[in-house]
């Protein structure tokens, strides 16, 4: 059995075990105790920090769902019925960013004498 208790600007745990005779009769009890005020202390800062990321994360704009996205020339429309560059929205809501190259169709289309 475990219980916790509270002193002077501290915090024990109590375990309580049975001490128990060659016959299986409990003849006595056991109990050691812990000072686990650190242990608390560093668990309350977890679970602060823990709810502070839930909270940064429900703040954090990503795109999801469906996305309007013009067929022709590849601009987005975001919630303000405003359209961006795809590249400049992808870098705008979220942490990527772009690099540029030529896949081998475009590059051959570009420069057919390369």
């Amino acid at each position: 059995m475990t219980v916790a208790h509270v002193g002077v600007g501290r915090i024990y745990e109590h375990n309580y075990f049975p001490v128990k005779s060659s016959d299986g009769a409990v003849v006595g009890v056991s109990c050691a105790i812990e000072d686990i005020t650190e242990r608390v202390a560093v668990e309350l800062k977890n679970e602060s920090l823990v709810l502070e990321l839930r909270e940064a994360l429900t703040r954090i704009d990503t795109p999801g769902g469906l996305l309007p996205i013009c067929a022709s020339c590849k601009t987005i429309r975001d919630k303000q019925q405003v359209w961006h560059e795809l590249e400049i929205y992808i870098q705008e809501h979220s942490k990527a960013d772009f690099t540029h190259g030529l896949c081998p169709e475009c590059l051959k289309d570009l420069y057919p004498e390369a």
